[in-house]
């Protein structure tokens, strides 16, 4: 087992070093090009007179250094018929690690020399020092920026494509220059070439597959350039290479410098909700200076490494600006195991433990201060004998510079530069750090993060750049960036299917004119999302503005909305997910609001419904949770000006308003229905759960209004006169007592004030437990699914109904199969068996006998001739249910049998019997002698031939019963 051991190990330990030094596998092709065979590069500057816009580029300030040339081309763009093989630079040598490529060059007979690269004009840009060209140590570092390039074979087009930018690196008592191309990604340019051309090109790009281009090469003067207005120098191109790969940069998060992170289980006393993971691994898991966990001051996740690719103009203007890789750190929030579904969330085979934490945001910082951000969908974690691996989802980067500061601002602009319409994708290895740390509910331990890298990749996504969308959005093409303001027009409809995720660049909304169906499904990942790329930021909601009725009704279904947050001009500074203006064609069912604001102060509109606000609107909302959402009035809804919709089955915890309704605010003419809600743990000034003014009058049925906490009237406050509150069979903490400050006028009926016992409020589990006084004292107007009276709150006690029992069949003299009917919600049954009807005296074995998800069992080992009575519950996660109908049977008296074709013999001796059994019964036998009142007398093992049974009784009847190869004889004797 050890070896065994070992070896997963070092196969492990293979698999990471794999992913993590794949992108420099050594996939090149060699390349040059001499000014005496009419190719290399030029570079020049123009006084305006010839083809190109006067400009000079800058002089550098190195002794003996000439001004820097402000145009750059390969040799053709100056002479394109110089010679027809004019270009920059031709390939030679052998090429390794485009397989493909290389195979159809063989197969056409084409040489690697007759492949050449032409590059278009660039130019330096702005030419701005610090931004575009740099002198550090003695060198000087310059940009050309957006060059074109052409493949081609024999002069024809195989593939083009663009460079954001080359930088060249020169030191002016050097007689060579070196060239650093950012990473490309080419396209298929050979549609009119001939087809070995065209081959070539598909080859090419299949062998890059993922991965990108990367170009290097020295440069050596050649000559110097006059004419046409130009003013500048010809270059040998010398010992180029192109390799495969992606833009990378290295980091690490050593547990010696307070880098790395921590995983923790929560027992519910601290900010967590109490969550324990599977097996040994912590629930909860974030960065290590995450609320304190390590107070150094330089804790992080990780630092940023000297060794990058792809990055050089970032890392050449930290240089600049005397800025460490080391001083530029990550943190992250905290993420977590979500469901914990085995097969869904986590597994385990071949011994490594395979598992996902979910929805992350971190933020890349410079000394402590916010650099760039990104959020992590998800993080995939391998786990075998004390190794870890890691690997994000993309991530959408984006700048989170908070000041004014120029030196950040500069940095994080050239870091997106860099990145272009790539995402981030982070790589770890790591492994735990002994010892465990204990506090604020926490329990956990810390991990370093050994080696790892940031790629910048082309992930699959879509941007919408568009104004007006509508049509079908799949996950095959998700996740949709959306970067602007979009509208569903009147008349069209946007559907949404289930897995998409929505991510919206700061404060843009969704204007929903026509019709917009977002209907997931159940499963982690049938969700849709909402969410926003900043979450700092937020993004500005879905919004419903005077809609057309004509169109069919919108939909969401499984659906999550966060971060949204109401940032436009009133009335929109509120709904911070949804807002709804004299449109009630709206139905939401089972989505979850979360982490959703309406903070932005207005003069006539005040903000309001941090997740949902609602104008002369009434729309459906089922099934769905609302959960840290904030605003100055109705933390989760608000409901305006004759919005009257219906509200069932609903849970809000941990809402807050500044001022009114911590969860709801009822506000102006409104007469909603809220039917079985929990409303729990909310926050405000005034009416911590619900606020009710000016003449509204909602209907309460079937809540529980408990546990919420304001400076006045915490469960419901009522803040004008004129409004009529009809509550009845809900749980109102304190009851009338803490209604207020205007009087309650309206129904006020079966309510009760009790503790509504919840499953566990430390675990945010808000189920009613079995004894709770809230289960079936609901109104018998609602039937349970379970078949029961209506409980109150969100969540019915979902205990199973009870089974219907039948009777029973295949009765023996010693056994019956008892039958039942499946119950509802059950996931199994438990058995019981009694000689009694008041089941006090239960067969053995069969008091609660758990017999899984059966609806029949056979009960064996019986008396013959008996009555018994057997009933059942049926069982779930959440309880038992009530016992079913009894059933009662008698087993059978056992009947004289032949054994093939010999009887059982038996004959009377003075103190006893003879017992003689054919020889074609096996020995195992039994016989059982009884009196008439039942009692056994005896009881032995027979084997084949005579067997003695003594007895003392005389004169009297004796039973004898046989019992052999599954059969049974009984005969009457009398004993004299």
């Amino acid at each position: 087992m050890k070896t065994k051991n070992q070896k997963l190990a070092i196969a492990l330990t293979a698999l990471i070093m794999f992913m993590l030094t794949a992108i420099t596998t050594q996939s090149q092709i060699h390349f040059k090009g001499f000014y005496s065979n009419g190719e290399g590069l030029v570079s020049w500057n123009a006084d305006g007179s010839g083809p190109e816009p006067a400009a000079t580029g800058h002089s550098i300030q190195l002794p003996g250094c000439e001004n820097q040339g402000y145009y750059l081309a390969s040799r053709d763009y100056l002479a394109p018929v110089l010679t027809p093989s004019t270009a920059g630079f031709h390939f030679t040598g052998a090429i390794s690690g485009f397989p493909l490529f290389s195979q159809v060059l063989e197969d056409y007979g084409i040489s690697v020399n007759q492949i050449s690269v032409s590059i278009g004009l660039s130019t330096l840009g702005n030419d701005v020092e610090g931004e575009d060209w740099f002198v550090l140590s003695e060198k000087h570092y310059a940009n050309y920026y957006n060059l074109k390039y052409v493949f081609k074979i024999n002069g024809k087009p195989m593939i083009g494509g663009s460079v954001d930018y080359v930088n060249i690196k020169k030191s002016c008592n050097m007689l060579s220059l070196f060239a650093e191309y950012s990473f490309t990604k080419p396209f298929d340019k050979s549609s009119s070439s001939p087809v070995a051309v065209q081959k070539a090109a598909k080859a090419f790009l299949e062998d890059l597959g993922g991965e990108e281009m990367h170009l290097t090469h020295l440069m050596t003067k050649a000559g110097n350039l006059t004419g046409h207005g130009r003013i500048g120098e010809y270059y040998n191109v010398i010992n180029g290479t192109l390799q495969k790969g992606l833009p990378q940069i290295q980091i690490q998060g050593l547990a010696a410098n307070h880098e790395g992170y921590a995983v923790w289980n929560a027992d519910g006393s601290g900010p967590e909700p109490l969550k324990t993971g599977h097996l040994n691994t912590p629930y909860f898991r974030a960065s290590r200076d995450y609320d304190g966990l390590d107070q150094n001051p330089q804790a992080a996740l990780f630092s940023f490494l000297d060794e990058a690719k792809g990055f050089t103009n970032f890392y050449l203007q930290m240089a600049y600006l005397g800025i460490k890789p080391s001083q530029v750190k990550t943190k992250a929030s905290i993420e977590d195991l979500d469901e914990d579904i085995e097969g869904e969330d986590w597994s385990i085979l071949n011994g490594v433990h395979r598992l996902n934490y979910y929805h992350s945001s971190a933020v890349i910082e410079v000394d402590g201060e916010p650099l760039l951000g990104y959020m992590e969908d998800t993080t995939k974690f391998l786990c075998k004998d004390g190794l870890l691996m890691a690997k994000s989802s993309a991530c959408i980067v984006y700048d989170a510079v908070e000041d004014e500061s120029f030196k950040l601002k500069l940095l994080a602009r050239t870091f997106l530069k860099e990145l272009g319409d790539r995402q981030l994708q982070i790589e770890i290895t790591g492994q735990k750090v002994p010892g465990i740390f204990i506090g604020n509910g926490r329990t956990g331990s810390f991990c370093e993060i050994t080696s790892g890298i940031l790629t910048a990749k082309r992930g699959s996504c879509t941007k919408i750049n568009q104004e007006e969308v509508y049509g079908n959005w799949t996950t095959a093409k998700g996740p949709y960036i959306i970067t602007n303001d979009i509208t569903i027009p009147n008349g069209k409809t946007l559907k949404i299917e289930p897995g998409v995720w929505l991510k919206i660049m700061d404060g843009h909304t969704i204007d929903v004119q026509g019709q917009l169906l977002a209907v997931g499904d159940e499963s982690n990942k049938g969700k849709i999302v909402f969410t926003a790329v900043n979450s700092n930021i937020g993004w500005g909601g879905l919004r419903f503005d005077n809609t057309s009725k004509s169109n069919d009704s919108s939909m969401f279904k499984y659906c999550i909305f966060e971060n949204g947050n109401a940032s436009g001009q009133e009335p929109y500074n509120s709904g911070g997910a949804i807002a709804a203006k004299n449109y009630g064609k709206i139905v939401i069912d089972n989505c979850l609001f979360q982490n959703n604001t309406a903070l932005k102060s207005g003069i006539t509109y005040p903000p309001s419904g941090g997740a949902v606000a609602l104008w002369g609107s009434s729309p459906k909302i089922t099934n769905s949770v609302f959960v840290n959402n904030k605003a100055a009035y109705g933390g989760g809804i608000m409901l305006y000006n004759g919005s009257n919709a219906l509200i069932s089955n609903c849970l809000f915890y941990d809402n807050e308003s500044v001022s009114y309704g911590g969860a709801i605010e009822i506000h102006s003419n409104c007469k909603p229905v809220l039917l079985n809600n929990t409303i729990t743990e909310n926050r405000s000034e005034y009416g911590g759960g619900i606020d009710v003014c000016f003449n509204s009058m909602p209907t309460i049925i079937n809540t529980i209004i408990t546990g919420n906490s304001a400076k006045q009237w915490r469960q419901i406050s009522i803040t004008s006169g004129n409004c009529k509150v009809s509550t009845t069979y809900s749980d109102i903490e304190k009851g009338l007592s803490d209604i207020g400050p205007y009087p309650y006028q309206g129904l006020y009926l079966h309510n009760i004030s009790a503790n509504p016992l919840f499953l566990n409020t430390s675990a945010k589990n808000f189920t009613l437990t079995q004894n709770s006084p809230c289960v079936n004292t609901g109104t018998t107007a609602i039937v349970d699914p379970n078949g029961s009276t209506s409980d109150m709150g969100a969540f019915y006690f979902a205990a199973p109904a009870s089974p219907a029992a039948r009777i029973a069949t295949e009765i023996t003299y010693n056994s019956f199969v008892a039958n039942w009917l499946p119950a509802f919600d059950a996931q199994s049954y438990r058995l019981y068996v009694a000689y009694d009807e008041e089941f006090k005296d239960y067969v053995e074995g069969y008091n609660g006998l758990d017999v899984g998800d059966n609806t029949t069992y056979m009960v064996t080992d019986l008396k013959d001739n008996t009555m018994y009575y057997y009933r059942l519950t049926a069982v779930n996660d959440i309880g038992y249910s009530e016992y079913s109908d009894i059933v009662s049977l008698k087993t059978l008296l056992p009947s004289v049998e032949k054994s093939g074709n010999s009887e059982v013999v038996l004959s009377q001796m003075t103190d006893g019997l003879i017992l003689n059994v054919p020889a074609e019964i096996q020995t195992g036998g039994e016989v059982y002698v009884y009196n008439v009142a039942g009692q056994l007398l005896s009881h032995q093992i027979i084997k084949s031939g005579t067997n003695n049974i003594s007895l003392n009784e005389k004169k009297q009847i004796l039973i004898i019963k046989v019992v052999f190869n599954d059969k049974c004889i009984t005969k009457k004797i009398f004993r004299m």
